[in-house]
């Protein structure tokens, strides 16, 4: 524990303009020291949401408090690229979101708007689990360079680029980011909810020999002898034209 008060006078006795120097008294289990602080030092501490309630109200009340969505370093990560990339991102963020949505990583009320039920997707979190995968995206300035690069690696699906041929920029994507989302997906969520794409066929080839090759057997069965469940269609709209 530590308390912090302010001295008008030098240790010799000597008045001070500036109002004095600072002091901090840190408690090291039975014992307390006396100890000057800097005039410019300062202290940030960075707590998840979850544990702020953990954490002593007389700590806290000590600091001022803001609170920092992933969002917010998504922006500025985004605000590094070349102003045509900014619009490609900022789009296929949008049509993720709606890819998230459609696949029941979050599902929204039509009365309230509010999310109900649980996720079909593992660990997912409304506003964070997409902007957090995006921002791993964006790779910073390097020495040399004044702009941010978007990367379509990914560590998740299995030769990637064979899923991006002829795909513009946006698509490309859209269809990385939604290949990494379907990671947090289990199989049976995904076949549940398949026949519901409109490029069911790319997704299937992503999911089953992309991200597992030992279930390619299973994407046959899925995309050719299990039929759409009665009332199922296209129901999400093609990522970009």
């Amino acid at each position: 524990g530590s308390s912090t008060r302010h001295s008008t006078n030098d240790s010799d006795g000597g008045s001070r303009g500036d109002g004095g120097r600072v002091y901090a008294n840190i408690s090291m289990a039975s014992t307390t020291y006396h100890c000057q602080v800097h005039r410019q030092f300062q202290c940030v501490v960075f707590l998840r949401e979850g544990g702020v309630a953990m954490t002593p109200a007389p700590f806290l009340s000590r600091f001022e408090k803001y609170l920092l969505p992933v969002q917010t370093f998504l922006d500025d990560r985004i605000s590094l690229l070349s102003p045509a990339c900014q619009r490609q991102v900022k789009e296929a963020l949008h049509i993720c979101d709606e890819f998230a949505k459609h696949m029941g990583a979050y599902p929204i009320s039509k009365e309230t708007g509010k999310c109900i039920g649980p996720s079909s997707f593992y660990g997912y979190q409304f506003g964070n689990t997409l902007p957090s995968l995006f921002f791993s995206h964006i790779k910073p300035p390097v020495d040399g360079e004044y702009l941010a690069t978007f990367s379509l690696s990914s560590l998740a699906v299995r030769n990637i680029d064979k899923f991006l041929v002829g795909c513009s920029k946006t698509q490309q994507i859209v269809r990385c980011m939604c290949a990494e989302l379907l990671q947090l997906m289990p199989p049976e969520n995904f076949i549940l909810r398949l026949h519901t794409l409109q490029e069911a066929e790319v997704y299937a080839n992503i999911y089953f020999t992309g991200l597992d090759s030992s279930m390619c057997d299973l994407k046959d069965l899925v995309m050719h002898r299990i039929p759409p469940r009665e009332g199922q269609q296209n129901q999400l709209r093609r990522h970009c034209s």
